[in-house]
């Protein structure tokens, strides 16, 4: 009988010893790959500083002009989402600037709704360039600091978590309850030392990789820029103060319906909030939970609802302008008038001629734990951009008379860490695609 006992008290410990040297070896190849990563990102800021020193010297931007002016004769200008991408749509407003046009409603989905909060606070074109080519003090581009992977999860958070579970339940099968619990904490904290396992956590527990505090950071500096003073405010005080006519979409996934936010249909909730959920694409960034005292959407409380990026609704929203459907007309606050609609679409079928060998080359990792965990990440990122791709295409199919084509094929939606030189070809294409447009629209 003792030895019996004996026996499964030593399988039991060998279990153990094996499932910690394996932790062990996993949290081993996550740091080679922080430190693989660091070494690879610390080559690529000198090449590409070299590279501006040679070819561009000062950071792009466009020349000349003011920002577009509201005007109550003025455009509808519907912004599609895109990511990175949307800095193509810089370019097409610097040309809106040029031909002496104005706005009077500007609409946007996803990274389009940044592009749309920024032309509603008074950004020209060039002030749009000069924020997203700023520089960190490392070097960096500043876009790149958006992709923040969580640095920390508190303890609750991780006793909650499907991953504590599991540890519990696996730990539980072979050890005392006091000591697997023990092991359970101790394990955890071990494994989020390490970027790849906090990615992982942050996928499964929050829906996406990462955080999304650093782009809202950035965006409260940028809307209290030069007196702004507009990164506390709501969709309502926001009107007051500019008098602008802003809208984006959201997704409510609890409710698994399209959310069209303006100061008429969610007044209390805070702006810059509005545009963190607009942009939080699935699977990339974490979602966002409704709180009660943003108020209420259309008169309904909605505290707690589960909010993702807008383009799960509707990614290019020109629907929101054209539409004469009684619930886009009471939301949007005026009758539709397809004449003074322009769509800027990034259309990633049509490649960038001149894009074509600056693209950055990564060297895949030898980490088999990274390889598998990008491999993830990449399939899910396959599966919503087909899916937003279908939708964007028949919208575009069914308005082709008040869309505007910017090319942006070559670039990828996660390309934050974007070159200067490749910001400036964006930037030039889409102000020239935007010039081809206006000669053939016909704006009253």
């Amino acid at each position: 009988m003792k030895q019996q006992q004996l026996m499964r008290t030593s399988t039991r410990l060998i279990i153990i010893v094996m499932v910690l040297t394996l932790l062990l070896l996993v949290a081993c190849n996550a740091n080679d790959k922080e430190e693989q990563k660091e070494t690879a990102e610390n080559a690529t800021t000198v090449k590409e500083d070299a590279a501006a020193d040679e070819t561009t010297g000062d950071l792009p931007i466009i020349a000349g002009g003011t920002g577009l002016q509201y005007s109550e004769d003025g455009l509808d200008i519907v912004f599609s989402g895109g990511g990175a991408k949307s800095i193509a749509q810089v370019g097409a407003l610097k040309e809106l600037e040029e031909q002496g046009l104005s706005y009077r409603r500007v609409v946007g989905t996803s990274s389009g709704s940044i592009m749309a909060l920024m032309v509603a606070s008074g950004y020209s074109a060039d002030e749009m360039v000069a924020a997203i080519t700023e520089r960190t003090p490392d070097g960096k581009i500043i876009l790149a600091k958006f992709m923040d992977v969580p640095q920390s999860f508190d303890d609750e958070t991780v006793r909650e978590s499907l991953l504590f579970a599991f540890f519990e339940h696996f730990l539980d099968t072979f050890l005392p309850v006091d000591t697997a619990d023990t092991l359970d904490e101790s394990v955890m904290h071990k494994l989020m030392e390490h970027q790849a396992l906090r990615e992982a956590f942050s996928f499964i527990e929050f829906g996406g990789v990462y955080a999304g505090e650093e782009f809202l950071t950035w965006l409260a500096e940028k809307l209290d820029a030069n007196g702004r003073n507009l990164s506390q405010v709501t969709l309502a005080e926001f009107h007051e103060q500019t008098g602008n006519d802003l809208t984006a979409i959201i997704t409510d996934v609890t409710d698994h319906e399209m959310l069209i936010i303006n100061h008429r249909t969610a007044p209390d909730l805070p702006i810059a909030w509005l545009i963190r959920m607009s942009m939080s694409i699935p699977f990339v960034y974490n979602h966002v939970a409704w709180q009660p005292e943003w108020g209420t959407y259309l008169g309904d409380d909605i505290s707690g609802h589960d909010i993702v990026d807008g383009g799960l609704g509707s990614n290019f929203g020109i629907e929101m302008v054209v539409s004469e459907e009684p619930e886009f007309i009471e939301a949007m606050g005026i009758e539709p008038d397809r004449d003074r609609v322009v769509g800027l679409f990034l259309n990633d079928t049509i490649p960038v001629e001149a894009a074509i060998g600056t693209e950055l080359v990564v060297e895949e990792s030898d980490d088999p734990m990274h390889s598998r965990w990008s491999t993830v990440k990449e399939r899910n990122q396959a599966l919503l951009t087909t899916f937003l791709k279908n939708h964007d295409h028949f919208i575009v199919r069914t308005h082709p008379d008040v869309v505007c084509h910017l090319p942006v094929g070559g670039f990828d939606t996660l390309e934050f860490d974007m070159s200067e030189e490749r910001i400036q070809i964006l930037l030039d294409s889409g102000q020239e695609a935007m010039r081809d447009c206006l000669t053939e629209m016909d704006l009253e």
